[in-house]
């Protein structure tokens, strides 16, 4: 008996419409990017300008002061910082494969890594004498930022009316539990983002105030990475005990123990009272999950896939809770 398939015209039109809709995503790809860290940014400062708000202020008005304190902030901290990092960070890097081979040396690795240590020099010594092009390239990086700020700032000003407008595109009955979907991810994903931010200047000053008791050259760059990593769960602090520990073993022995145990009691502070006071409102993720998610992110996009993937993974969960409640 013969059996032919047929397929309507209409799966063969949704077939194509949402290839069509997903190349266009694709292309659109760099300015879905721009909107969604915008997002981020206002979930994160959404908070402060509503406290202005209550302070009478209008909602546009809290913006810009908020806005103006944040670039008087920026550039205070910059004029007083930035020209020492950029000194430290540049012989950091052009003494790294030195740090490491006394790591190696150390430990009696040096048959094991020999080749290793070598392709670990070759790139430390690219990226050394590329820093001026390096930072260059970052000022690139300016446009991208002030769009990103600009449009923050469209969504802080007109939170809740995009809130509403978007909750409107669904039928009346379902208005109400997409504004309560948005309000979750907001809260949510603000507490994540401003969790995050705090974790990172707790372990970068906590992690800079012990190099500099233990008398470890380059402690601000250090703590800047030890920071920044912070940013990614359980796998950023390995990652920054490695250079913290090289430099510090290329000192002494024991120093280089000591910024190991400095390392490891920074950890066990941030995990057992930071993070349960600071993350207290924001989805706790397992460790396991957390690393897949950051690894697959990682492995699609690069290092901002690394950094977004958790908010984005935070965000669909949210969406996919409320969905479940929506059809029960």
């Amino acid at each position: 008996m013969d059996r032919h398939i047929v397929i309507s015209t209409r799966t063969i039109f949704v077939t194509l419409l949402a290839l069509g809709a997903s190349w266009l995503l694709w292309q659109m790809r760099a300015i879905i990017l721009i909107l969604f860290v915008a997002l981020l940014i206002a979930l994160a400062l959404d908070p402060f300008v509503r406290f202005l708000v209550k302070k009478r202020l209008s909602r546009s008005l809290a913006v810009i002061v908020l806005y103006l304190f944040i670039i008087i902030l920026t550039f205070t901290v910059g004029a007083a910082g930035i020209s020492p990092l950029f000194s430290q960070l540049d012989k950091f890097l052009t003494q790294l494969p030195d740090f490491f081979d006394s790591l190696i040396k150390f430990f009696g690795f040096n048959g094991y890594f020999q080749n290793a240590e070598q392709e670990v020099a070759k790139q430390i010594s690219g990226l050394s004498g590329t820093v001026i092009s390096a930072t260059l390239s970052a000022f690139s990086s300016v446009v991208f930022l002030v769009t990103v700020f600009v449009f923050a700032a469209y969504i802080l000003v007109y939170f809740e009316t995009l809130k509403k407008q978007f909750a409107e595109l669904f039928p009346v009955r379902r208005q109400k539990l997409i504004q309560n979907i948005l309000g979750d991810v907001e809260t949510k994903v603000g507490s994540w983002l401003r969790g995050e931010l705090v974790l990172m200047f707790a372990v970068g000053l906590m992690s800079l105030i012990g190099l500099l008791i233990l008398r470890v050259d380059y402690a601000l760059p250090l703590a800047l990475i030890a920071g920044f990593l912070e940013v990614l769960p359980n796998i950023g602090p390995v990652i920054a005990t490695i250079p913290a520990a090289a430099v510090a073993f290329s000192i002494s022995p024991i120093t280089g123990v000591g910024v190991i145990a400095l390392f490891i009691l920074v950890q066990q502070l941030e995990n057992n009272l930071i993070v349960p006071k600071v993350m207290q409102k924001a989805v706790g993720f397992n460790p396991l999950l957390t690393m897949l998610v950051i690894l697959t992110g990682a492995k699609l996009f690069g290092l901002l896939g690394a950094l977004l993937a958790v908010p984005v993974t935070l965000v669909g969960i949210t969406i996919v809770n409320g969905i479940v409640k929506m059809d029960r």
